[in-house]
């Protein structure tokens, strides 16, 4: 029985280190602004490599700002357990246009210009 918990265990865990890039985990401190005023019903989730999903209900949208574009992303289809995590679908997103979006991230802050001009900004903690 040990083994095979065992083997489930690294069967988990190189299913996880595998799917590092496609994996987003729901960030519950993480605050979004846009234009200057907080946006409490956007949820921002991340990856291993702090990669943001954003992700409004209302109306539904779905923001994928990776490192190196030049431009957020519309997710195509995600896979969620609601307020834990997100998998995206290999190759799924569509461009959200040719645009200079001024995207900036590091490990705390995430700044981009949504497709209105208005400046978004998520901090990460």
């Amino acid at each position: 029985m040990r083994k095979f918990l065992l083997l489930l265990l690294v069967l988990a865990v190189a299913w996880l280190y595998y799917y590092r890039e496609r994996l987003y985990v729901h960030d519950v401190v993480a605050k979004v602004y846009v234009g200057g005023v907080e946006q409490a019903d956007v949820s921002a989730y991340i990856n291993a490599s702090n990669d943001v999903l954003l992700m409004n209900p209302t109306p539904p949208t779905l923001v994928l700002v990776r490192h190196g574009d030049a431009a957020p992303v519309i997710e195509g289809s995600l896979t969620c357990v609601h307020w834990v995590a997100c998998m995206t679908e290999a190759g799924g997103d569509v461009s959200a246009g040719g645009r200079d979006a001024r995207i900036v991230m590091s490990s705390k802050v995430v700044t981009f210009v949504d497709g209105a001009g208005r400046p978004v900004l998520v901090q990460l903690y």
